[in-house]
């Protein structure tokens, strides 16, 4: 159920199958993370077959830009104020799908069902 360790891979997923699929495919997608939203999108790249880039603090751990190059990602770390230059970059120069780590109206789609069945469950 949480594949990646975390809640996020469904509103990822959710997000990219909302998405343009084509340009996914031929361009790849895009976020700023250097968390779970990463991994999230990292995993779901690998698993669907699209490239997926990575943004994350250059304050990140080593081990997280590991991870996420081992699930495929290209990562980029830079000063946090860069962050969202960069990928705005990405989006010019490489044509990538921006998936925002939360702040995405489509993300708690996916998760809210979850929600709701864990309080049913719990009574």
């Amino acid at each position: 159920l949480q594949t990646t360790g975390s809640f996020k891979v469904r509103g990822m997923q959710y997000k990219l199958h909302t998405s343009d699929l084509d340009s996914l495919r031929t361009n790849g997608v895009v976020t700023m993370s250097a968390g779970n939203a990463g991994k999230a999108v990292a995993y779901l790249a690998r698993e669907n077959g699209f490239s997926a880039k990575i943004v994350m603090p250059e304050s990140a751990p080593d081990d997280r830009k590991e991870l996420l190059e081992s699930l495929g990602a290209t990562v980029d770390k830079c000063p946090t104020p860069e962050l969202l230059d960069r990928v705005c970059e990405s989006i010019t120069n490489d044509g990538t799908v921006f998936v925002h780590p939360f702040d995405d109206v489509d993300i708690p789609c996916a998760t809210a069902p979850t929600v709701s069945l864990l309080r049913r469950v719990a009574g």
